[in-house]
């Protein structure tokens, strides 16, 4: 699981714990106000993923610059099978369009249970196929009664039509959908679920509160509920609407029906802004919550021109802080186009390099870094020369040789880069690939600072970068100090060389 889907679950827990707790407290006000409360939460939850998408920071501004030429290997460890993390998110998705598919199913049904009904008196159509009062159709809310309906008495009739009613004021179905679709996308928490059947029951009892306050005396209305209830054999399987009576919840309405400290009104307009500004308020830690996860890592986004999101770019992050300017880490972005860096060294100044094959390197100093940050990469640019000849000019003399300058005794080293040939690399001992770091799916990228000998081998090999499994440094250690060099020659005589090497442990995909 990936930070961000760890985080989101976190966020879901912490939301509906929340929401719990509030409509806890709210135990002696009406249901109106805790269904409005499960449905504000609701809400939050279905956008707790499009809070990453809201402007964070400002774009960085690329600079395209020559970079150090290095010595790069890469090590292919084969392709390895999925890992049970990396079928989870697969998982997530299948149950998420299967219970997506359910509700499109049930909104059907609903709809062919309202188009199937007939005629029956002002304001209800009468179904053979409902044992219980219901409402059904999203955009058409039609009041279903059962075909023994035209039996009950006149009080009866107009408490049941009463209820039904009010889930059409209020727009019941329209927030039990939104309910439904937070169920499915967070599915693996059994806590959300729970939480969507407390936000039907409130809403149940919300409109038990409205037949009362319409007249219906709250003893009567209980002993209508019963009787509707007594009727069936068990619980009603309303597909795609919302059925007045179940057993399973009819001793809790009972209750707050007939308890005189249980508030009964509605929730007015005003209410429900203040609490939707209040929810904002309580909401802003709740997405503080990623933030205490990332704290002490960088992270960033790279994209093209176009904005598209450029996977498989090397990130190169190097340290200006004295003392620690030969470090250098290195990442490689996501399918995403992501790259994160973990826990850094307090202190500021920080360049980042970011290369892609077809792209213009990218180069940008920071005195801090910021978290997230977003990049954007130029199309790299071609170069051609061409020779005009005119005839005419003869061509000047060649310079003269450079003075010969001896070469003093004890080390005498120069950086490979510039116009200095490179140490041309004669005997390659290739990286064994660890065994576990295959089956775990590890990668990275080691690099090297090198000294060449004289002779051509290795007199000095130090690892530079520190986020990267020390199973892969020692792999790659192993092999790279038995490599041998052709000894580079400056003026006639051998010289030591300074390079960097980076060997590369990658896995098929």
């Amino acid at each position: 699981m990936s930070e961000f889907e760890s985080t989101i679950a976190l966020q879901s827990v912490v939301l509906m714990g929340s929401s719990s707790a509030i409509c806890w407290l709210l135990r002696r006000q009406s249901a109106a106000l805790r269904h409005a409360v499960w449905t504000l939460g609701m809400l939050f939850l279905l956008g707790l993923p499009l809070m990453p998408l809201l402007p964070q920071a400002s774009e960085v501004v690329p600079i395209a610059v020559p970079f150090t030429t290095v010595t790069r290997i890469e090590v292919r460890g084969g392709e390895a099978g999925w890992s049970l993390v990396e079928w989870l998110p697969v998982g997530w998705m299948i149950g998420v369009g299967v219970l997506l598919l359910v509700e499109v199913v049930r909104q059907v049904r609903g709809e062919w249970l309202r188009r199937r009904s007939v005629a029956g008196g002002v304001g209800y159509r009468l179904s053979p196929d409902l044992a219980v009062p219901a409402v059904c159709g999203l955009f058409a809310p039609t009041v279903l009664l059962p075909l023994e309906a035209e039996e009950w008495t006149v009080e009866r009739l107009e408490a049941v039509l009463a209820h039904e009613r009010m889930h059409v004021l209020r727009r019941d179905l329209w927030w039990h959908l939104l309910g439904r679709i937070a169920c499915a996308f967070y599915w693996p928490n059994p806590y959300v679920c729970l939480a969507v059947r407390a936000q039907q029951r409130e809403c149940e009892q919300a409109c038990d509160d409205g037949v009362v306050i319409g007249g219906v005396g709250a003893a009567d209305y209980a002993e209508h509920l019963i009787e509707v209830a007594r009727s069936l054999n068990s619980e009603p399987l309303i597909e795609g609407g919302l059925s007045m009576a179940k057993q399973s919840n009819l001793e809790q309405r009972l209750r707050a029906l007939l308890n005189p400290m249980t508030s009964h009104q509605p929730v007015s307009r005003g209410t429900l802004v203040l609490m939707a500004v209040v929810s904002l308020a309580l909401l802003a830690p709740v997405v503080g919550l990623r933030l205490i996860a990332q704290e002490g890592g960088v992270k960033g986004v790279v994209r093209d021109a176009s904005g598209a999101n450029v996977a498989g770019a090397k990130v190169s992050l190097r340290f200006l802080k004295p003392g620690m300017s030969q470090r250098v880490e290195m990442v490689k972005t996501n399918a995403a186009g992501e790259f994160s860096f973990p826990s850094l060294p307090e202190g500021d100044g920080y360049s980042i390099y970011i290369e892609k094959e077809g792209f213009a390197v990218l180069s940008n100093t920071m005195i801090k870094l910021s978290n997230p940050m977003w990049f954007t990469l130029n199309v790299g640019g071609l170069r051609e020369t061409v020779n005009v000849n005119g005839g005419s000019i003869p061509p000047p003399p060649p310079p003269p040789p450079p003075p010969y300058v001896p070469i003093p005794d004890g080390p005498n080293r120069i950086r490979i880069g510039g116009n200095v040939q490179a140490a041309k690399l004669v005997n390659r001992v290739a990286p064994i690939y660890p065994a576990d770091c295959k089956e775990q799916k590890v990668e990275g990228v080691v690099l090297f600072d090198a000294v060449i000998g004289r002779d051509g081998g290795m007199i000095k090999l130090e690892i530079v970068n520190q986020f990267v499994d020390p199973r892969l440094k020692a792999a790659a250690m192993e092999a790279v100090k038995l490599w041998r060099y052709e000894p580079t020659l400056l003026n006639g005589n051998q010289v030591e060389v300074s390079t960097r090497i980076e060997v590369n442990f990658t896995l098929a995909n």
